[in-house]
């Protein structure tokens, strides 16, 4: 079979393909950053990119205008290689992958129990502790291996089972080492098991990463597990954008050939990226992680899990499990150390998941008389109502809502979106200005700018509570100070729109 060569630009990621692949698929095999809202359907019409050199061979949208084309601008998920091209993917369709670093620093240690009112004690999913040893000899009564399990009884650590693994770790280090050895126990479904031994007194050095599976952002915070402190959270888009950007488009793409597979890699990919960023800028070392904690909607445990997630959009729309047993790290492909362990917290129904059931430990709704609503706006967003008496919990999809999808110039929070919105006076005119991320030119508005938007229209009486428009609209021009972009020169009342593209 012919094969042809793709350049994808900016960041000139070269891929080879058969020739007449689509460039998205082109593009999702070589890394590049392209957006597909709808998973190559042709809907959204996101994946806009412009063809620099090459043969090629396009379906006709309405999502590509006369004047696209003229620019040689087409849609990369209707568009097949004939012969090896050069392909730039355009500015608004570029899906930003890097982490973005959210440092927290405290002056003391503050345990996780106390930023939920005492609730919880600190039980993580695996303890570390010293051992001292002695040199064998012939007084000494009884297995290595059961002297360790006295001593860990002696600190409420029992039962302990072991692997054959450990065994032969432990005869080695039990004659090398003449003042202790360091014996992690992890909790497997309320069975501990010795995982790790290792020479020395490392029980100083205890370290775990939580993390916030969403669908559009991944969310990772290393802590010690020592203290519960947190020591450092990062954020990273999930690149399983690149097969669409909702739950429903990615179980859809999970029931073609390898999709499991491809959407597994691309969110443990995200996660090990979050997971070496944290260790690199907090000083840790990857062997000192040996516990991971995610939550996520029920699609994003299953993907995670590499667990097929057909019957979460089909009669009867069930899960495969809605609790998951604590495995080892390694098997899903998280990179901590080899022996440490994978927990993913359970959910409640199809689309009732971990993330939801996360939060709820972390506010006190459940544990008081008032009744509390409590919200949790992501790409899949729930919304629980309650108090300790009763629950009651529905879901709907809210992401496409803030991200883009239906707004003509919606998009991502990413440089270039236009983030914050307010009004102000200038003699005796009232001006919109607007804010984007990053300081560049406005390519588009992001959810918080469009709420804002919403909010600060409607309070001045710019448009009424169906978003109709009672004054006039306005229009971008850029501020002498660059950073800021001005919405001035109002159209008729009651037609103008919100443009927030540059040009």
């Amino acid at each position: 079979m012919k094969e042809v060569t793709i350049i994808f630009f900016p960041e000139k990621k070269k891929v080879t393909v058969s020739l007449g692949t689509d460039l998205l698929t082109a593009a999702v095999q070589a890394g590049a950053p392209l957006v597909s809202s709808c998973g190559g359907k042709g809907i959204c019409g996101r994946c806009r990119v412009k063809i620099l050199k090459g043969n090629f061979e396009t379906e006709a949208t309405g999502k590509i205008s006369p004047e696209d084309k003229d620019k040689q601008i087409y849609l990369a998920c209707r568009t097949f290689a004939h012969s090896d091209m050069d392909v730039e993917i355009l500015p608004e369709s570029q899906l930003a992958t890097g982490v973005t670093a959210e440092i927290h620093e405290r002056k003391s240690p503050q345990p996780f129990l106390e930023e939920i009112e005492g609730i919880f004690p600190l039980v993580p999913l695996t303890k570390k502790f010293f051992v001292p040893l002695r040199k064998p000899s012939q007084q000494l009564t009884g297995s290595n291996l059961t002297k360790i399990e006295t001593l860990l009884t002696q600190q409420g650590i029992a039962p302990l089972s072991t692997n054959l693994a450990t065994l032969r770790r432990l005869a080695q280090l039990w004659r090398q080492n003449q003042t202790g050895l360091t014996v992690t126990v992890g909790e497997r479904d309320d069975r501990k098991e010795i995982i790790l031994l290792e020479p020395g007194d490392t029980s100083g050095r205890h370290f775990g990463v939580a993390v916030d599976v969403g669908t559009t952002t991944v969310s990772a915070s290393l802590l010690c597990l020592n203290t519960g402190q947190t020591l450092r959270t990062e954020l990273a888009f999930n690149r399983q954008a690149s097969y669409g950007e909702d739950v429903v488009t990615r179980i859809v793409f999970a029931e073609k050939e390898k999709g499991l597979e491809q959407l597994h890699h691309a969110v443990v990919e995200t996660i090990n990226q979050l997971i070496f960023s944290l260790a690199k800028h907090a000083g840790v070392g990857l062997q000192e992680i040996t516990a991971v904690v995610c939550s996520g909607n029920m699609t994003m445990s299953h993907l995670l899990l590499k667990i097929d997630p057909f019957f979460l959009r089909r009669e009867p729309y069930e899960p495969i499990a809605n609790h998951f047993p604590v495995v080892d790290a390694a098997e899903a492909g998280i990179r901590i150390n080899p022996s440490g362990l994978l927990a993913v917290v359970g959910g409640v129904s199809s689309y009732v998941g971990g993330d939801i059931t996360a939060g709820l430990l972390s506010v006190p709704l459940a544990r008081k008389s008032e009744i509390s609503l409590l919200l949790d706006i992501g790409t899949n967003g729930e919304m629980v109502l309650g108090n300790k008496d009763w629950l009651v919990c529905c879901s709907a999809s809210a992401g496409p809502a803030f991200e883009g999808s239906g707004v003509k110039d919606g998009m991502r929070a990413v440089s270039g979106a236009i983030e914050s919105v307010e009004i102000i006076l200038k003699g005796s005119k009232e001006e919109v200005k607007v804010i984007t991320i990053d300081g560049q030119p406005p390519l588009g508005i992001c959810g918080s700018g469009y709420v804002e938007l919403l909010n600060v229209f409607s309070a001045r009486g710019i448009i009424d509570r169906s978003g109709n428009f009672v004054v006039s609209s306005h229009r971008i021009r850029e501020c002498p100070e660059g950073r800021e972009y001005l919405l001035v020169e109002p159209e008729q009342a009651g037609h103008g729109r919100f443009n927030a593209r540059c040009g």
